[in-house]
């Protein structure tokens, strides 16, 4: 295994779309800034959007201010990350590239995920499911 660090978002969306079985098995970190990346991507959400990020990706905010001055994030949190960009992809797809309209619908409650928004839900790998599900259904104009 070789030492993988995702610099950026655009770096750990290649990774995540890398068909190759090379990094299969791989176990990537990511560095600071592809936090700060998604945080700034949710940002029209507010603070509240922030917490519920830290929350998904189960980081306190002092051990948040640890990853920050030693610049990088743990595996675990890393996976965490590619769930929620994974997710990011999928609804900026069901939007058709339009951001703005991809946050406003991660960070709004669903009646479909009980009142949780798709944000909140994929702080489990199960509620991500149910988020995918859900994308798929409201693409395919399937109702839930």
């Amino acid at each position: 295994m070789t030492d993988t660090t995702l610099r950026s978002l655009d770096q750990a969306r290649a990774y995540i779309d890398d068909p190759t079985p090379a990094n299969l098995t791989e176990r990537p970190t990511a560095a600071f800034s592809v936090l700060d990346e998604i945080l700034e991507w949710l940002a029209s959400g507010g603070e509240s959007a922030r917490e519920t990020v830290l929350k998904v990706l189960a980081i306190p905010e002092r051990t948040l201010a640890r990853r920050k001055a030693a610049g990088g994030l743990h595996e675990d949190e890393t996976d965490r990350i590619l769930r929620l960009l994974r997710l990011k992809g999928q609804v900026e797809r069901m939007f058709h590239g339009d951001s703005a309209r991809a946050t406003r619908w991660i960070i709004s409650p669903s009646r479909a995920l009980g009142g949780h928004t798709p944000l909140e839900a994929a702080a489990t790998e199960r509620g991500t499911l149910r988020v995918t599900d859900l994308i798929g259904q409201t693409m395919h104009g399937v109702v839930s």
